[in-house]
């Protein structure tokens, strides 16, 4: 026991003292070999850790272009609207009132997107 506080009292000591008396002191029991495994162990981790940032940025680079996909499709969808409602009119399908009716229920889902700040807002045609 006494042994062992004298060598730790020793390596304290010969840390305080500086790089120079670390060169010519005994050898402290410190495993070279565990330090070095050690530090090998952290860059891996560190490589890992890089591997898993590169594929969330890649996941996350892939969900943007399927949200822009999604936003195409949207917008074309959209454009087919007022083709459907001339179609409808021509065809002799949807009246006047049914119109008028459409619009109201348009108008009203455009007043409460603005009013939640949710949603792309679409103006009724």
């Amino acid at each position: 026991m006494h042994e062992r506080i004298g060598h730790a009292r020793r390596e304290i000591a010969t840390a305080q003292q500086g790089p120079a008396s670390r060169q010519n002191s005994f050898d402290c029991g410190i495993d070279i070999g565990r330090i070095d495994q050690a530090e090998a162990d952290m860059r891996v981790a560190r490589a890992n850790a890089e591997g898993r940032r590169a594929m969330a940025v890649a996941l996350e680079q892939e969900n943007i272009a399927s949200i822009e996909g999604a936003r195409s499709e949207l917008v074309a969808a959209e454009a087919e609207v007022p083709k459907a409602i001339a179609a409808a009119f021509q065809e002799g399908s949807l009246g006047i009132f049914d119109y008028y009716k459409l619009r109201n229920v348009q108008a009203d889902t455009e007043m409460r997107r603005s009013i939640s700040g949710v949603g792309v807002t679409v103006t009724p045609t």
